[in-house]
């Protein structure tokens, strides 16, 4: 079965403080019964969007800062969550009913052959969907959607050439390989600290980007954030 985090643990803990912010900027939303399916879905009146949840490991984001301290300087998803983001999503999902996740890059290139050679991702145009990356307790934030996912993708990032300079330098990594924003990193850890099973990883951008895609901010902002992220999905369909 595809890989999923214990919902027992910080997983289960995390997301329940994402829901009930969520709750107080006046959104309905609950835990969605597919436990392979994205974290939350949620209500803003009429319109339904989904959000998924993660939280960092301690050590990269301590308290006292506003942005994680990882070595190297990247902010990730794992690549087998873009199913909840892209067009093609489907495919994702075929392949981790037979695999428990996505274990090298070119695994993730045999899956999405042609959409890896042209770079022609494009995202889920239903509704919003949106992924949030939280300090460990949930004290600050980071905020995606599926076109920043999809241009991350398509190596069409705001930071991209900071993205490929970082590349650069910790390419020589012996255990690292990268191919455009793909990332295979076999020691990723969860918010734990224990090895993570899904090694290859998908780069949204640097820990440093300064743009108006890569949103951080402290906790009492995620509201602001989120209403952002509803009204660029509403002018990228209408």
């Amino acid at each position: 079965m595809p890989l999923r985090e214990d919902y027992g643990g910080r997983a289960r803990e995390i997301e329940i403080k994402i829901k009930n912010k969520l709750k107080d900027c006046g959104y309905s939303c609950e835990k969605n019964p597919d436990k392979y399916d994205i974290d939350i879905i949620t209500r803003d009146g009429k319109n339904q969007f989904y959000v998924e949840v993660e939280e960092s490991y301690p050590n990269f984001w301590p308290s006292n800062k506003t942005k994680p301290t990882v070595p190297s300087g990247l902010i990730t998803l794992p690549i087998r969550k873009i199913k909840f983001f892209i067009a093609d999503g489907e495919r994702m999902s075929t392949f981790l009913q037979a695999n428990s996740t996505v274990s090298t890059i070119n695994e993730f290139c045999n899956i999405y052959r042609d959409a890896c050679d042209k770079k022609t991702f494009e995202p889920k145009k239903d509704s919003a969907r949106i992924w949030i990356k939280t300090s460990y307790e949930a004290i600050s934030f980071c905020i995606a959607d599926q076109i920043d996912i999809t241009l991350a993708l398509n190596r069409k990032l705001p930071d991209q050439d900071a993205v490929d300079q970082r590349i650069k330098e910790i390419s020589d990594h012996n255990t690292w390989q990268f191919v455009d924003n793909i990332w295979y990193n076999p020691l990723v850890r969860g918010s734990s600290g224990e090895i993570r099973g899904d090694p290859v990883l998908l780069i949204l951008g640097t820990v440093n980007a300064d743009n108006q895609r890569l949103i951080w901010d402290s906790m009492s902002n995620l509201c602001s954030g989120i209403n952002e992220v509803l009204k660029r999905f509403k002018r990228s369909v209408e």
